[in-house]
């Protein structure tokens, strides 16, 4: 398949895919820069006619995307990352895959915040 089709298809799976690679970030920003590189190089590994892989690649594109445009989350991600408890090695680990995972602990905490200020809120 010429890389033309194969970029055409994997827009239908990542509609953020041109702002993700065309992001601009600053070059010490080596975690944002090592994001943007394996997920340039993962979509172009995608089986189309692979459910699954295809599923990834949406949950990966959406995530990252979000890394990308969400101040809050960004934060969250560099604060994780950098925490020396998480053992996250931005040399060596799949950041993507990490990242979904600081994702998932990310939505739940601010689930739970929100949670408790819902709370804090009735008995006043």
């Amino acid at each position: 398949m010429a890389l033309e089709e194969k970029v055409k298809e994997i827009i239908t799976f990542c509609p953020h895919y041109y702002d993700i690679i065309n992001t601009n970030f600053s070059n010490d920003d080596v975690l944002t820069k090592k994001l943007v590189k394996e997920f340039s190089e993962e979509i172009f590994d995608v089986d189309s006619n692979n459910f699954g892989t295809v599923n990834r690649l949406k949950v990966i594109d959406y995530v990252i995307n979000e890394y990308l445009s969400k101040q809050e989350f960004h934060r969250f991600t560099k604060e994780y990352i950098y925490n020396t408890s998480n053992a996250i090695d931005i040399e060596y680990d799949n950041l993507l895959y990490s990242l979904i995972d600081i994702f998932k602990i990310y939505v739940l905490e601010k689930a739970r915040k929100n949670e408790e200020e819902s709370n804090e809120s009735r008995w006043i």
